[in-house]
């Protein structure tokens, strides 16, 4: 309803004395309506809210927006490093009954947080582009969009707006926010391994992590589970190492100071061997617990959505099995029980496939926080005496495309571990009184 909207108030009815006598409600007043708007007050008493105001911006008779690159129009990939390319085009739609000439205009510059501006202007402009075209009725146009981002570019927040002015005398524009990050210093980590006198073991099977490690030249001696870990600072468990009853290296070390980094590991080892609660959600948006944690240093929210590329943890499609009591449904066995679920169509842009839940028991610290509720940690610390247990669920680890956010995850985790800032425990004794 709209701001001053007489609400809660008697109205008194006109009695139709002539069609008394006709079937149906005759009422003398109305008092305690039920506000919906097809039941209460006037059309012009209502306002829209912002689902209404997407659907009439998305649904008129043409439409004109910025979209993902032409091989995947959906992407809201955003981050970026000095040095790389943005991809992105224009989609013009005409859904309307005639043909139509589109005039349009993109521009890209530096964002000012102290001074806002209009929906498709920038302070700051670093490239534009302008031109026309025409659309048939029912038809669409495309318009690619490619920027080079220069090598010495300032990190920070940048815009990509675009302006478009249709023959029928529709204006319309749009807004796509690029947050550019300085590159990881992968090569810093092997000075800092070697000023410490880390002594770093992989444990990768499969060895998709290995090939990461290998390209940030971290120096580092494979192990096998039956490897003692004796002379180890830190333990690396490549992404897919664990299976569910598989053998793999004893961490009984960890209390006695040795540091571990599971990186991601499937559902069925984190429920099964484990023994936590877990969903698969492939989660595009996750949020920091705790902002300031070194971990995270260089990372806001924002960068935490929305990855390049998609993540390999997950299958594209949803492995689920038929079922006699919900029928036409997914169900898929979540902690023993059938449980129905949403499909799911894809890993394009997924920051997190499968996700621990907190646990209510234990000395756990959630770093990042995602999913229902916020319930789910895809970065997860666990201590014990003077090590610590690090579960990466994040996806860092075999991206179709690299994402600079993913990597700065990762080369804060391998430097605050390698560096030993992880701050110590704090000493917390129970009392029952």
């Amino acid at each position: 309803p709209r701001p001053g909207l007489a609400r809660n108030q008697r109205m008194e009815l006109t009695t139709d004395w002539d069609h008394l006598q006709r079937p149906g409600f005759s009422p003398d007043f109305l008092e305690d309506r039920y506000e919906a708007m097809e039941l209460a007050y006037e059309t012009s008493d209502w306002l829209p809210t912002l689902a209404a105001e997407s659907l009439y911006r998305n649904n008129a008779p043409v439409l004109a927006y910025i979209a993902g690159p032409s091989d995947a129009f959906t992407s809201q990939a955003h981050n970026f490093a000095p040095g790389d390319v943005i991809e992105k085009q224009l989609i013009i739609i005409n859904n309307s009954r005639q043909t139509v000439r589109c005039q349009w205009t993109w521009k890209f510059g530096k964002e000012d947080p102290a001074r806002p501006a209009a929906p498709s202007e920038l302070p700051h402009i670093l490239a534009t582009e302008k031109g026309e075209m025409e659309i048939p009725t029912g038809q669409q146009a495309r318009h690619p969009i490619r920027i080079s981002l220069p090598k010495d570019l300032e990190a920070g927040s940048y815009g990509l707006v675009a302006d478009f002015r249709f023959s029928s005398g529709e204006q319309q524009d749009d807004r796509f926010a690029i947050h550019v990050l300085p590159r990881a210093n992968f090569q810093e980590l092997a000075e800092i391994a070697k000023k410490q006198g880390s002594k770093v073991g992989l444990f990768d099977p499969l060895g998709e992590t290995r090939s990461l490690i290998d390209r940030i030249g971290l120096g580092y001696r494979e192990v096998s589970a039956r490897d003692e870990l004796r002379d180890l600072d830190l333990l690396i468990v490549g992404k897919k190492a664990l299976t569910v009853d598989g053998p793999a290296p004893s961490i009984k070390k960890v209390a006695d100071g040795l540091k571990v980094i599971v990186f991601e590991q499937t559902g069925d080892v984190l429920e099964k061997r484990f023994g936590f609660r877990i969903a698969e959600y492939g989660l595009r948006n996750v949020f920091r617990r705790m902002p300031d944690h070194p971990y995270l240093s260089g990372l806001t929210n924002e960068h935490l959505r929305d990855w390049q590329g998609e993540a390999t943890l997950l299958s594209p499609r949803l492995e689920y099995t038929p079922s006699d009591n919900y029928a036409g449904v997914p169900t898929v066995r979540w902690c023993g029980l059938e449980v129905p679920r949403l499909w799911r169509c894809g890993n394009r842009g997924s920051v997190a496939s499968v996700l621990i839940e907190k646990p209510a028991i234990g000395d756990f610290l959630p770093i990042v926080d995602g999913g229902f509720s916020l319930q789910y940690s895809p970065l997860l610390e666990y201590r014990e005496g003077k090590g610590i247990v690090l579960f990466c669920q994040l996806d860092v680890t075999g991206r179709s495309q690299a994402d600079p956010a993913a990597e700065r995850v990762l080369y804060n985790i391998l430097k605050t571990v390698l560096s030993r800032e992880t701050p110590p425990a704090p000493e917390r004794h129970a009392i029952y009184v």
